[in-house]
Formats: structure tokens, C-alpha cells, sequence
């Protein structure tokens, strides 16, 4: 087909009928002209690649990858570009590598002698010139690659075709230096192989595609799945600064959240993006902490944090400060009577299997002496 020939100019068709469609009236091309003197080729480039290939802002999509980047400082945009441009690298590659095979084998095909056939053919080796004989069976080949299509290959049966190598090479009067039934055979499979090698397994490619588009979706859950009990006990890093830097009297909450930022790893993305609402002064600060604003939060211990920092920026910083203390002070309680009850559990236990032990042990050492007594003269 002339698709398979012309398969890796895909991805350049795809951003020729992109620029194409975007560039199709003249207002918009002065725009773009515009845009790009203004903001520069990168961004640019950036700006548009974005603006294709990655989810909208309030989209249910873009709303659930800000949850699951949480823990990584990787952005939505930047995160779905960057998966774009591995499926775009793989995509090349396979192409590629479809190529390189295609030549490989081509050469083969028509500059080796020695070629595959069926067996009963194989067992017939003669001493004959090869470099005519060769020359005989690629004649063969490039006239039936004229007159026959891939369809009339796949069509024809084993015999039917060739029955038609060996008719061809008697009609054209070709040297033959073995029997017209080894190169008919040899013919035909290097016919089938110059059409089935160009084949393209296209569900097994976008299988692949599907595969490595996913595939940081992967590392990532992998990464939330180590992370999460580090990103819980920096949050508990984060109160106590709170706390410590709270207690300095004048105590200014900009610095604060400048700190906690700075000290921040894995909630250091949600934390900026408050510290950007608060210094656009467009929106009322009760507002920021909203999900609306911040997104999807389904961390627990998250959502309440940003209460007690959503207390300390619009109402009572000593409030809030307090209100943490007194959280640290219900988890110590809470931890204390966990381990209370484990510890109360492992007596319990200890004794269930003491018990259990000695009850063991007393029946061992009974069991000879009641093998050697009649237990029924005791009734």
C-alpha cells in the first residue's frame, strides 16, 4: 500500500494540517505573527502545544492528575506534554526501525543467493554459477512485481503463483541451471516476503502507543504509593514551623508561608499556588483555601491543614496556632491509646498462648501414662 511506504511522514502530515486548520484565515495568521514577535518563538511554541495536547484547567481530567501530581513537582501541562512527546519519540522509533528492517531485508532479498525454499528443495545443492542463477530469479521477481499487486499475492495460492514463475521463465526464455521448480519456489517467497515485510501491525503499534502513554501514570503511582507516608510526616514538619515561627512575635503570615514553602517537598505545588492567588490581590483570601481554587483534595490531614492555614492568614493567627497544639496534643492522646490496646493485645496473646503451651505440655507427658492404664475400669 502507498501509506506504508510513506508511514513516517506521519507525525510532519499531523503538524501541517495542525498549523493548516489554525492558520486557515488571515486575521488569525496576523495573530499568530503577532504572538510570536510578542512572546517569542519558545513560548510561542509552548503556548500552542499546550493548548492542544494537554486537558483544559476545569476539566474532570485536569482536576483528577493535580490530585494524583500532588506529591511530584511536576505541573498538569508539563506532565501531559511530556507524554505526548514520548508517544511522538516511540512512534518514530517503531518507524524507524520498520524502516531499517524494510532495506535490510530488500538487500536480502535481492542480492542473496541463498534464500529460504521448502525443504525437499533444500537437498538438492548443485554445483551451478549462482551469480546467473541470481540474476534469473531477480528478472523473475521484478517482472512479477510489475504485473502482480500486493491483493494478487495474498489472492493466489502457493501453486497458482507458482505455476506463473515457471510459465514466465519458460514465455521469457531465462538460463535456467536447476529445475524451474527450486527457483519457482525460491521466486515465490522472495514475492511474498518483499510485500509482507512492509506490512504494519497497526493495532500492535497503537497498542504500544497506548502503553508508553501510560507509562508515567505507572512511575507515578509507584512513586505516590512509596511517598505517602514521607509527604504525611512532612506535613507534620509543616505544623511545627508554623508553630515555631508563628511564636515570634510580630509575627507576619507572607514570611511564614515563604518558610513553609521553602521546607516543602511534596506539597510545595499546592502551597505556591496559594502564595500566587494571595499576591494577585484579585481575589477575596477567604476563597483561596476553597477547592474550587486549589483543586480536588482528597488528603484528609491536607484539607484540614489548610484550615488551620486558612485561620491563621483571614482570622486568628494565636488561634490558629493553638488549634494545632491542641491537634498534636489529640494525636499524642490518639497514639498513646493505640498503643495501649497493642500492648494489652500482645498480654493477651502472651497468656492465650502460654496457657496454650502448658495445656500441650501436660497433655504430652499424660499421654504415656494413660496408654499404659485401662481407661475403661474407671467406669
Amino acid at each position: 500500500m502507498l501509506i506504508d511506504k510513506f508511514m513516517y511522514l506521519l507525525p510532519l502530515i499531523v503538524f501541517i494540517v495542525f498549523y493548516i486548520h489554525n492558520l486557515k484565515n488571515s486575521n488569525y495568521r496576523v495573530k499568530a505573527i503577532r504572538d510570536i514577535r510578542k512572546k517569542g518563538l519558545k513560548n510561542f511554541c509552548l503556548y500552542y502545544m499546550y493548548k492542544l495536547f494537554t486537558p483544559k484547567e476545569k476539566s474532570n481530567i485536569h482536576i483528577r492528575y493535580k490530585v494524583f501530581l500532588q506529591y511530584t513537582r511536576w505541573e498538569v501541562n508539563t506532565y501531559f506534554l511530556l507524554k505526548f512527546f514520548l508517544v511522538i519519540m516511540v512512534l518514530i522509533m517503531i518507524i524507524l526501525v520498520k524502516l531499517t528492517n524494510i532495506n535490510i531485508y530488500t538487500e536480502r532479498i535481492f542480492e542473496s543467493y541463498e534464500y529460504r525454499t521448502d525443504i525437499i528443495y533444500e537437498a538438492a545443492k548443485e554445483n551451478i554459477d549462482k551469480a546467473m542463477a541470481l540474476e534469473t530469479e531477480i528478472t523473475l521477481l521484478k517482472d512479477l512485481l510489475v504485473s502482480l499487486d500486493k491483493n494478487d499475492v495474498e489472492e493466489l495460492s502457493k501453486d497458482n503463483l507458482q505455476g506463473l514463475i515457471i510459465s514466465t521463465l519458460k514465455e521469457k526464455g531465462l538460463p535456467v541451471l536447476t529445475s524451474s521448480q527450486n527457483i519457482a519456489n525460491k521466486v515465490y517467497y522472495r514475492l511474498q516476503d518483499y510485500y509482507s515485510i512492509k506490512k504494519l501491525n497497526y493495532f500492535l503499534m497503537i497498542f504500544i502507543l497506548i502503553i508508553v502513554y501510560f507509562i508515567p501514570d505507572i512511575f507515578v503511582a509507584i512513586h505516590n504509593l512509596f511517598l505517602k507516608s514521607s509527604a504525611a510526616a512532612e506535613l507534620v514538619y509543616l505544623k511545627k514551623l508554623v508553630i515555631l515561627n508563628g511564636s515570634i512575635r510580630p509575627t507576619s503570615y507572607n514570611e511564614v508561608l515563604d518558610i513553609i514553602i521553602s521546607k516543602s517537598k511534596y506539597h510545595r505545588n499546592i502551597l505556591k499556588k496559594i502564595q500566587m492567588l494571595r499576591n494577585k490581590n484579585t481575589i477575596d483570601n477567604r476563597k483561596i483555601y476553597k477547592e474550587s481554587y486549589l483543586g480536588s483534595i482528597k488528603d484528609l490531614e491536607l484539607k484540614l491543614f489548610l484550615e488551620k492555614l486558612d485561620q491563621a492568614d483571614n482570622y486568628d493567627y494565636a488561634q490558629a496556632i493553638l488549634n494545632i497544639e491542641n491537634e498534636f496534643k489529640t494525636d499524642k492522646r490518639e497514639r498513646a491509646r493505640r498503643i495501649k490496646k497493642r500492648i494489652e493485645l500482645m498480654e493477651f496473646v502472651g497468656i492465650a498462648g502460654s496457657m496454650g503451651i502448658i495445656a500441650l505440655i501436660t497433655i504430652y507427658l499424660l499421654l504415656p501414662w494413660l496408654s499404659i492404664y485401662d481407661l475403661n475400669s474407671f467406669f
